[in-house]
Parts: C-alpha cells; structure tokens; sequence
C-alpha cells in the first residue's frame, strides 16, 4: 500500500476501512523510559528523530514521544479511562473517539519535554510557551504541522494541544501551513477549491 501522508482523520472523518499501515510501522524504544515502546511510521520516526536532535543540539531542549500509533482497541481504552475521570464533556474536546482518532494513522505523534530529569508533557506543557514557540517553529522544517493550533478549534473540533503533531511527508506543503497559520482541514479546503 502506498502511503497517504495527507489522511484526514478527525471528529467527521472515520479512518478508512482500507487504511492498513501494519506494513509501515517500526517499533522503537523511548529514549526517556526505557520501559515504553512505540509504534510510528517510519518515515514520521525518522524525521522525528531529526527534530528531536535538532532541538537537542541548537537549543538545549529535549522531547521524547509520548504516544504515536494506537489500534482502535488502545483508543477505546484511553476514551473509557478520560470518561471516568473527566466526563462526557472533556472526552468530546479532548478524547478522539475510537475509529477518529489521527493516532490509528500512525503520522502523528504527541511529545513531552524532559525539564530537569522530569518528563512534562499534555497540559502541563502549556505552563512552558518559551519552549513550545521554539519546537513549534521547527516543525515544518522536518515535514510536521501543529495539528491542533490555538483558535481552530471551530476546524479541528479540538482544543490546542501544543504537544500533538502531525508528519505530511512534504516540507514545502507543511511549511505553507505553519506559515498561513492553517490547520490540516483548512489546507484540504484550499486545495480542493
């Protein structure tokens, strides 16, 4: 199969039937818990791990993966876990539901930054903007967007998550994005018109 680097998945848009990226998927080993391994696309690792040492090397700062590849039956476990622990109404801006969830693509990828030996990653994150700007500004150049930016949650359908991106496989159409500040649903629109 080949690889379709611009799926939409999100709140409307099941992943396809057909979508089969069991064949594309590497299992790597978490750099800050070695006890963690995840699944991801090959391309989308290896650019990650591009970026990972970039950021380390310019600018002293170190992200690990946090989550990336979760089969439909992972995503369920994830929605009941927030239900019981938020409600209904966080899962519904939060919580992909089982089967719209970006993560069965395997492109995306959600990270954590490691601040004096401490992973901080999802909300915590967002107490951190100095850093965010700075991994947010890189992204594009190693083929990622920002999936979910800070006032499109009338697009995405959820809110900004500065630690969830998404691997395009083109830096040119990635770059175009961050810098008209689009989300995936706006791009697709344009290109579509």
């Amino acid at each position: 199969m080949r690889m379709n680097y611009l799926v939409l998945v999100n709140k409307n848009f099941k992943i396809p039937d057909d979508y089969d990226i069991s064949n594309h998927l590497v299992k790597i080993q978490n750099h800050y818990d070695k006890d963690h391994y995840y699944l991801i696309e090959e391309n989308t690792y290896k650019m990650f791990e591009e970026l990972r040492s970039d950021l380390l090397k310019n600018d002293n700062i170190r992200i690990e993966l946090t989550s990336a590849y979760r089969s439909i039956e992972r995503q369920q476990d994830i929605w009941n876990q927030f239900l019981e622990l938020y409600g209904e109404e966080y899962n519904k801006t939060h919580v992909a539901v089982p089967g719209y969830s970006e993560h069965h693509t395997g492109l995306c990828l959600d990270i954590g930054v490691v601040i004096n030996d401490e992973l901080i990653d999802d909300i915590k994150l967002y107490d951190y903007d100095d850093i965010n700007r700075v991994i947010i500004s890189k992204l594009s150049k190693y083929g990622f967007i920002l999936r979910y930016p800070e006032g499109k949650e009338d697009k995405t359908g959820y809110k900004y998550e500065t630690w969830h991106f998404r691997y395009l496989n083109d830096v040119e159409i990635a770059q175009y994005i961050m810098d008209h500040n689009l989300c995936l649903e706006e791009y697709l629109e344009e290109r579509c018109d």
